[in-house]
């Protein structure tokens, strides 16, 4: 009757772990379903890059404009840790009630996670520019 039955994910560790495998990390089936896919660089899924990137990235930019008191916008600071803390909110209370490996119950982890990765490309391009900046203006 059902062509695409998956049974029932009983431990808190099976849970996790397939909410890491179907956001992060490429899939958890043969097939390499995955439910966020923005490619792949030298075999690794880039989302695994991206979104990690992205929560150390928006976690220091807080602290360190919390620490220098730069002219970042407390509501720019207040605004991105929102989202880490959705995104951190959203998949422990998917971690902890998956009941079965069905690509509904993983929708509401998308959004946050694809800021995040979003973060992480914006960082990388801060970084980028900045080592750019480093290396055509010193003297030759």
């Amino acid at each position: 009757m059902y062509a695409h039955y998956q049974p029932a994910i009983t431990g808190i560790g099976d849970r996790f772990g397939y909410l890491i495998r179907r956001l992060l990390l490429g899939g958890a089936d043969p097939q390499g379903l995955s439910f966020l896919t923005l490619g792949s660089l030298l075999r690794v899924p880039l989302e695994a890059v991206l979104v990690p990137l992205g929560l150390v990235v928006t976690l220091w930019s807080a602290w360190t404009s919390r620490k220098n008191r730069r002219d970042e916008s407390p509501v720019d600071t207040r605004l991105q840790l929102g989202i880490v803390i959705w995104w951190l909110a959203t998949m422990v209370a998917i971690g902890l009630w998956l009941p079965q490996d069905w690509e509904r119950y993983y929708l509401p982890a998308l959004p946050p996670t694809v800021l995040l990765a979003a973060r992480g490309i914006v960082g990388l391009g801060e970084l980028l520019s900045r080592r750019a900046r480093v290396i055509t203006s010193s003297p030759s």
